[in-house]
């Protein structure tokens, strides 16, 4: 419930700042809406220990690796970013079960503005700052039913570099942000930390048809979920991630 808190003031004020900030042109786009296509490849870094005998010696249960495709939908608008991405892998062992991975990502945003008398130039460097709250869920299907593999919610707080140029009716945008916060298991009584590297370039062009223009763009995301007293161990989740995503703006 805090966290929760903690969002929604969060974006409050930083959405409320980046209404205030065009970065240099009054026609950037106020929303965006579209499609998504990314390649997850999500593994744990060591496998899970169910259960030890009086050795100390590790009864491991199946681990699993995603690396398929998640396809998703995105809405966005100066200040927020929200993303829902679902992919189903098949046959990932003997029984022939499936793997599905859900995930969302809300991106609460702000920039500092160092340079704040480059108002007017066509490229401007900015501070971007923001709240990353994703929830990730990984399920596998097989003969003995359905079961939560991982399921995690992560809060965290980034700053990083980024650069906006503009030309004409062409606008590009990218940035690089490091994040580190916290990450709580929905299962059992796991809870940790999570960091993250996260880069994103985005291209808008026009309007082309009235007030609408196309926007598309790139993502990459590394993250790491070190979780406590999972399984009776601790467990610690990799993910490395690349999108790409199409839409529309107006």
């Amino acid at each position: 419930m805090g966290a929760i808190s903690v969002l929604f003031c969060f974006g409050l004020v930083i959405e409320t700042e980046a209404r205030q900030r065009d970065y240099g042109s009054q026609d950037a786009a106020r929303q965006s809406v579209g499609l998504s296509y990314s390649i997850p490849n999500f593994s744990p870094d060591s496998p899970s220990c169910l259960s030890r005998d009086g050795d100390g010696n590790c009864t491991s249960i199946q681990d699993y690796e995603f690396s398929d495709p998640i396809l998703g939908l995105f809405f966005s608008r100066p200040g927020i970013f929200v993303s829902l991405a679902r992919g189903t892998q098949k046959g990932v062992d003997d029984e022939g079960g499936d793997l599905e991975l859900i995930e969302t990502v809300i991106h609460l945003s702000g920039a500092l503005r160092p340079f704040p008398g480059s108002r007017k130039a066509m490229t401007q460097f900015v501070v971007p700052v923001a709240l990353h709250s994703g929830y990730r869920r990984l399920s596998a299907d097989g003969s003995g039913g359905s079961f939560d593999r991982f399921e995690s919610t992560v809060l965290a707080i980034g700053i990083g570099v980024g650069v906006v140029r503009e030309s004409g009716f062409t606008r590009v945008s990218a940035h690089l942000m490091p994040f580190f916060g916290l990450a709580s298991s929905s299962f059992g009584l796991g809870s940790g930390t999570s960091s993250l590297l996260d880069a994103d370039i985005e291209l808008t062009f026009g309007p082309v048809f009235g007030n609408i223009g196309i926007a598309a763009g790139y993502s990459f995301r590394w993250q790491k979920w070190n979780l406590e007293a999972q399984f009776g161990s601790d467990q610690d989740f990799e993910g490395m991630q690349h999108g790409v995503r199409i839409g529309v703006f107006w």
